[in-house]
């Protein structure tokens, strides 16, 4: 997975597959971030949870609704 700063064309907590195995998902930019060790949790599990259900679809899940709600 290669994870990069979301821009105009793609939201935070977006992906896209690239090739066989390879997915590129998109996360909250860091000047958004209140400290620079403040992780943008639910982006990168929005950007793990499509690459999941990309790479291996029979084994998806989504995830807990708590976590959804707090990226809401």
């Amino acid at each position: 997975m290669w994870v990069v700063e979301a821009d105009g064309q793609h939201p935070p907590g977006t992906a896209e597959r690239l090739n066989t195995d390879l997915v590129k998902g998109w996360i909250e930019p860091v000047e958004t971030a209140e400290t620079e060790s403040d992780v943008r949790i639910v982006s990168w599990l929005h950007v793990c949870e499509a690459a999941h259900a990309m790479l291996r679809p029979e084994r998806s899940a989504p995830l807990p609704v708590l976590v959804r709600a707090a990226g809401a």
